[in-house]
């Protein structure tokens, strides 16, 4: 009987993946992940403008607000096209009334009010709310 001194394996080889293959397949994962992520944002985003209430613009906008204290506010809001008066506390949104706007005078143009005027129509307004109140 004979030693064999050399012992051959028989099974197949492991193949050790060269450092350029291992950057490649990293960075083809890393733009994959990345594409994935990019088309979902614009996904959620394509969403969002499909189901907002108005194609032109947002449902409301608050058009001029008044500091009463520290915290405490009242904000003249525009919904469509009615006037709502809230009272905004840290702790709450209370609904005051609903104002009715001035009467437009026929123009050319369809822009809207300009900041002045806004302001003007809601100081006009607390004006009466105070003399409602004396």
């Amino acid at each position: 009987m004979a030693a064999s001194a050399s012992v051959e394996p028989r099974g197949p080889a492991l193949l050790t993946p060269s450092p350029a293959s291992s950057l490649t397949q990293l960075a083809l994962s890393f733009l994959g992940v990345a594409a994935a992520l990019l088309g979902m944002a614009w996904l959620v985003r394509w969403r969002r403008q499909q189901s907002s209430p108005t194609a032109d613009g947002p449902a409301f906008q608050v058009v001029s607000s008044l500091a009463l204290g520290g915290r405490d506010r009242l904000h003249l809001v525009q919904v469509a096209q009615q006037f709502f008066v809230v009272g905004h506390t840290p702790s709450q949104i209370t609904f005051l009334t609903e104002v009715k706007p001035p009467p437009q005078e026929p123009s050319t143009s369809s822009q809207p009010p300009s900041w002045n005027e806004a302001q003007d129509s809601m100081n006009a307004f607390f004006k009466q709310v105070e003399q409602t109140r004396t």
